[in-house]
């Protein structure tokens, strides 16, 4: 396939490397941010676009890696023969394929990833979900994702939706929580590299015996003298809450 990127951000950076990788082809990038685009394109030889409606409908697929709120509006603004001839997925883990208003042949081709530009990463084992308005794009889609990852999936929107939540639980929600230790260390004058061996091992031990098994910690037990001590050292509303209502859920699921 022939494939035009729309977007210049980290998802359409590592679509671009991803699908150079395989047989098909990046046969252009558009974003309105020139700087970015050469930055996205960056060893990969890609005609750059700054204009949508420059775009040549010459393309396969034309596959909109932006932010959720603007695909609607990049939708609205390609041509119409790529709208009425072309696929046009989009890479969005919480939008519906109705975002893709007047586009005959629909499509999303979701990488349940983070990304993150500049950063080298390996794409086999990445699961991408796919759904579509027809067999023919369904297809389509499916083989460009096989070509990339060895872990494809059929999907619809609504389990889309649901794994998106699941992902940003897992990956952002976490990833804060990470933070919020680390600057709590800072705060009182500790090296952050104090708990980056408990951060392994909590993530091998996920690995081994899954999270349910692997829960340890005051609010298993249900030990409130503790939990009461950590709350007083916490140093604002915010980041007590968020220590309340994370103890309440690790109790309740663990009661029985």
């Amino acid at each position: 396939m022939k494939v035009f990127i729309i977007g210049s951000g980290n998802v359409a950076y590592h679509m671009l490397r991803a699908i150079w990788k395989t047989d098909n082809e990046v046969v252009g990038l558009y974003s309105r941010n020139e700087r970015e685009a050469k930055n996205c394109a960056r060893g990969n030889k890609v005609d750059l676009f700054d204009d949508l409606s420059a775009i040549p409908a010459s393309a396969d697929l034309y596959l909109v890696c932006v932010n959720d709120d603007a695909i609607s509006e990049i939708v609205s603004s390609l041509p119409s023969e790529i709208k009425e001839s072309k696929i046009v997925a989009h890479t969005s883990g919480s939008q519906a394929i109705d975002v893709l208003e007047g586009v005959t042949q629909a499509g999303v081709f979701y990488p349940v990833q983070t990304f993150t530009k500049g950063r080298k990463m390996t794409y086999d084992d990445i699961p991408f979900c796919i759904n579509s308005n027809s067999e023919l794009v369904e297809n389509k889609l499916s083989n460009l994702a096989d070509a990339i990852s060895r872990n494809v999936n059929l999907i619809t929107d609504e389990q889309r939706k649901n794994i998106h939540l699941s992902a940003v639980m897992m990956n952002n929600f976490v990833n804060h929580l990470i933070y919020k230790s680390e600057e709590f260390l800072e705060k009182s004058n500790l090296p952050t590299e104090l708990i980056q061996p408990l951060l392994k091992q909590t993530i091998a031990k996920h690995a081994k015996l899954g999270s349910l098994e692997a829960q340890t910690g005051p609010a298993v037990r249900n030990d409130k003298a503790t939990i009461k001590a950590h709350l007083a050292l916490l140093p604002n509303k915010f980041d007590k809450a968020l220590y309340k209502a994370i103890s309440a859920s690790i109790t309740e699921t663990h009661k029985e």
